[in-house]
């Protein structure tokens, strides 16, 4: 599966990430101010890993083969639900993870 992670990552967890190579997940990590890069890899990428810079309805448009937006957070106001439903793209996020830890 290739999988789109739109964030600025540093080495170790990129390394992290390659790991996921043997299980299928072919992981691409692209830093958020190279859009160039970002938008080529959206022609084939089949889920994203989103954190905060908007996915806009052209993002979703030019993602043919998107199954996925999987928002790293609790919102998901950064990304054109309307957009995503109309490509039939599922949507999902991370609730509870802003929720403090019992104690």
């Amino acid at each position: 599966m290739n999988v789109v992670f739109h964030y600025d990552a540093g080495p170790g967890l990129i390394a992290s990430l390659q790991t996921l190579a043997a299980g299928g997940l072919d992981v691409q990590v692209i830093p958020v101010k190279d859009r160039h890069r970002f938008v080529a890899a959206l022609e084939t990428c089949e889920v994203l890993w989103h954190v905060l810079e908007p996915i806009t309805a052209d993002h979703i448009a030019s993602a043919r083969n998107l199954k996925l937006i999987h928002k790293f957070g609790v919102g998901v106001d950064t990304i054109d639900l309307a957009a995503a439903r109309a490509h039939g793209v599922r949507v999902c996020n991370m609730p509870g993870t802003n929720s403090p830890s019992p104690r």
